[in-house]
């Protein structure tokens, strides 16, 4: 995970969109979010299933959560491209799995199944 510091807006963000093949998760959360540890690990394990390029955001510094009105957390927003992305919050249960199912390609996962 990286960690996306300090206030950033989404034009700041398009020159890496850009040239990233991957969507990316955009998590927004807060050091006072009680369940934002939770979606972490599932996006931490869901890096393993799934192509996708994770970075972190502090909701209550964002400039880019104020444009995206996130304003229940967690959240997350999947981004394809500029023009293309979608934002979840208040993710509860297996939303993130869901969320991340339903947006990022799965990667192949030998096991010893196969």
């Amino acid at each position: 995970m990286e960690e996306v510091s300090g206030r950033q807006d989404w034009h700041e963000l398009a020159p890496f969109i850009a040239t990233t093949k991957v969507p990316i998760v955009l998590q927004f959360a807060t050091q006072a979010c009680v369940l934002c540890p939770d979606a972490s690990k599932r996006i931490n394990e869901l890096m393993k299933t799934h192509h996708f390029i994770w970075h972190y955001m502090d909701a209550t510094i964002s400039e880019l959560a104020e444009e995206l009105e996130v304003t229940k957390l967690p959240a997350i927003a999947i981004i394809h491209s500029a023009g293309r992305y979608r934002l979840y919050q208040q993710l509860r249960g297996d939303d993130v799995d869901k969320a991340i199912d339903a947006e990022c390609e799965r990667r192949l996962v030998l096991d010893e199944d196969f």
